[in-house]
């Protein structure tokens, strides 16, 4: 259903936002995820139960409204704009099939205050973000490895990635492959999760290369291809594929490889892979800061 797809392509956006907010932010992003969760369930018949009740979601609504100054147009708040945008698509989808009354009034109710709260929390100034060193989107296991990226991305952070990659899959119900490869478009990693369909190994390591190659989201290379656009007449075809779920990899400027994502619509494989890329430039900033910290 239409609807219950709206509420995970939601729940992966604020996973992106979540990245850039504050302690605060993001203890607020985990908490509307739980809701959107909690809402697809409901609708998902698995427990018929629709929680938080509209007015709990008023109350939180006017605890934050206070706080909420219209955004400080931070990577925070736009993200979360973006995630209020797609909830209003799961709003619209909601109205159509309470018309038919298969579910209890209350369900439009709790999807229209989410809406509301997360507006709120999108004008809410995204705080202090913590420092690289202090702080890396997913919890990741801490490791020694001086010389990791001096000559390129290598296989302890890929595999780092992946598993990241997976986490965030398993907790949202997908089964996806991920390929990582170096800048040159050379695979240093291929991971196929349990129940990924078999071509999406495939798919995610052309995405990877194609993204190494012309050092772009393949997304936005699509985009190119198109007529006036810097690679007019470029098509898919041999390792080169123009489907979204592809990204470089950067850190200072520099392009370390590419991730390859595929198994789940184009939203989420692009999702995923955007996940991904901010998570590899976090964890270099990390691992950059904790070399500094040692020359000291």
């Amino acid at each position: 259903m239409e609807l219950l797809g709206t509420f995970e392509e939601f729940a992966a956006e604020v996973r992106i936002a979540q990245i850039a907010a504050g302690e605060k932010e993001r203890e607020l992003t985990e908490e509307l995820i739980k809701q959107a969760e909690a809402l697809k369930s409901g609708f998902s018949g698995a427990d018929g139960l629709f929680k938080p009740s509209p007015g709990e979601l008023e109350e939180r609504i006017d605890a934050l409204s206070p706080e909420a100054k219209g955004g400080d147009g931070s990577e925070f708040c736009r993200h979360m704009e973006k995630a209020w945008t797609i909830l209003r698509r799961a709003e619209r989808a909601a109205v159509n099939v309470c018309r038919f009354g298969a579910y209890p009034k209350e369900a439009l109710a709790c999807v229209n205050r989410l809406c509301d709260l997360v507006k709120t929390v999108s004008e809410l100034p995204a705080g202090e973000k913590p420092s690289p060193a202090e702080k890396i989107p997913v919890d990741a296991p801490a490791f020694e490895s001086p010389g990791i990226l001096s000559d390129g991305l290598g296989l302890l952070l890929a595999k780092e990635m992946a598993e990241a990659a997976e986490r965030l899959s398993f907790g949202e119900g997908k089964s996806v492959s991920i390929t990582v490869c170096t800048a040159e478009g050379i695979p240093i990693l291929m991971h196929m999760m349990d129940g990924a369909i078999p071509i999406s190994a495939d798919v995610s390591r052309k995405k990877a290369y194609t993204a190494a190659m012309l050092r772009m989201p393949t997304h936005e290379a699509l985009s190119h291809s198109k007529e006036g656009g810097a690679f007019e007449g470029l098509t898919s075809g041999g390792d080169i594929i123009l489907l979204g779920g592809g990204y470089p990899l950067k850190a200072d400027g520099r392009v370390f490889g590419a991730v390859g994502v595929s198994g789940g619509t184009a939203a989420e494989d692009e999702k995923l892979a955007q996940f991904l890329s901010l998570y590899f430039e976090k964890r270099v900033q990390k691992m950059t800061a904790s070399g500094k910290e040692k020359e000291h």
